[in-house]
């Protein structure tokens, strides 16, 4: 495990390809994303955009290391994402689309906890609160740090999922639909927010789709059926696509079958490199850009973790407390198991259980409901000495069928009150 950078991590994916099984036909595979190829620098903010299935989950778990790609590369900071995973994932912050944090904590012990689990085991007490306290400037909860998460407005605790997120400092934050549950107004407050986070020097891919807000973006990484087809600004994104939304855009890629507006994107890449080229060639010497493709290895300095056994006591302590202060929990603990045993006393009031019933075999659910209803009956015909088999009552012929059977009536009746051997009715001879 590493210390997460302060400094914001580059991403890049050359040519990466994303497969798995497809469960509707034995033995082939489903293309999440194909060949997908983009370079993100250092402290930049991506929106990552497109049509529903078109990848955007998938290629923000393949960011994580919980999606393994089946072709191609995928870099973070020059490191690959999936053999130096490890290295990687203290450096790597997500918030998903669900809060994370218990609704019942106050905000500065949800990061507490959060703290004892993504900060280096070696950290001080102090180094935690300074943690803690930096976090929660860092995205204005200072007014509500003390305050229940879950009396918060829905802006404020995405921003304490956030706030835990920040705690190490990671170089690269992802946001997976973390803004789908906002209003429009406080969506536009945490896209305002990740672009603060992006020029302070975390790297943030944000996967959306709200539309309104992100003009805060540096660029837009949109995708089509698992494929690329565009990345850059918005303004230059509705004239590629020859619209005048960019809500358009998703109409215009779904218009078109897969490949058409990938092919339209590399046929732009290409002649913008052509372009680049002769510009290259024009300057002055000396004057060259440098070559952009280069990466440099970001430096991780190695720290240790806490163990699984810190993390379950870590996480033990966090739900006991969020046990403790939930009082509505404590109060339907304590209640509902008196009130689920009121109801059966009630129901079965008139039950007599001592008037037991034993049976050879485990009986079905019906037969359960059956001899249920029946209880009464059967009690009858144990309790009767003898019966005329023109007895067309319930209890007679319950009497008659356990006649047939004296095993099952012997261990019905009680030895001490009742005869074991089966009664006969006087008119039955011998065999007959």
């Amino acid at each position: 495990m590493t210390r997460a950078t302060k400094t914001g991590l580059s991403v890049v994916a050359d040519a990466m390809t994303v497969a798995v099984p497809d469960d509707r036909v034995s033995g082939a595979r489903k293309t999440l994303l194909e060949h997908v190829s983009f370079r993100i620098e250092p402290g930049e903010f991506v929106c990552v955009l497109g049509p529903s299935g078109a990848g955007k989950s998938t290629l923000a778990r393949a960011l994580l290391g919980d999606r393994e790609i089946t072709a191609g590369r995928l870099l973070i900071g020059g490191h690959d994402v999936f053999r130096e995973a490890e290295a990687l994932r203290g450096s790597i912050g997500y918030v998903p689309q669900h809060d994370v944090n218990p609704p019942a904590l106050p905000v500065d012990r949800a990061l507490h906890y959060a703290s004892e689990v993504r900060l280096p085991a070696e950290a001080s007490g102090e180094e935690r609160r300074a943690a803690i306290d930096r976090a929660i400037a860092d995205v204005g909860l200072d007014h509500v740090r003390h305050g229940t998460i879950g009396t918060l407005s829905g802006g404020e605790m995405k921003r304490a999922s956030l706030a835990a997120e920040l705690l190490a400092a990671p170089g690269l934050l992802v946001l997976d639909e973390a803004t789908a549950s906002l209003d429009p107004a406080t969506e536009s407050r945490i896209m305002t927010l990740l672009a603060e986070r992006a020029r302070a020097g975390t790297t943030v891919i944000a996967v959306t789709h709200h539309l309104d807000n992100v003009d805060k973006a540096d660029r837009l990484l949109i995708l089509g059926h698992g494929e690329v087809v565009w990345f850059g600004s918005r303004v230059e994104a509705l004239g590629h696509f020859g619209v005048h939304r960019l809500a358009d855009v998703y109409v215009a890629i779904e218009d078109q079958p897969r490949g058409f507006w990938s092919a339209r994107w590399r046929e732009r890449q290409a002649e913008d490199r052509r372009m680049a080229e002769a510009r290259q060639f024009e300057a002055p010497a000396g004057k060259q850009p440098a070559d952009t493709d280069v990466d440099r290895l970001a430096s991780l300095a190695a720290v240790s973790i806490p163990g699984f056994g810190r993390q379950f006591a870590t996480f033990f302590r966090r739900e006991l407390e969020t046990f403790l202060r939930d009082r509505v929990g404590l109060l339907m603990a304590a209640l509902l198991p008196l009130a689920l045993a009121a109801a059966v006393l009630t129901g079965f009031s008139d039950t007599r259980f001592r008037n037991a019933l034993m049976v050879t075999r485990f009986l079905d659910p019906g037969e359960k409901e059956v001899l249920a209803d029946a209880w009464a009956e059967v009690s009858k015909a144990i309790a009767t000495e003898s019966v005329s088999e023109q007895d067309a009552s319930i209890p007679g012929q319950i009497r008659v069928f356990l006649d047939s059977q004296p095993k099952l009536l012997a261990a019905t009746v009680d030895g001490a009150d009742r005869p074991r051997r089966p009664h006969r009715h006087p008119s039955r001879r011998p065999g007959s």
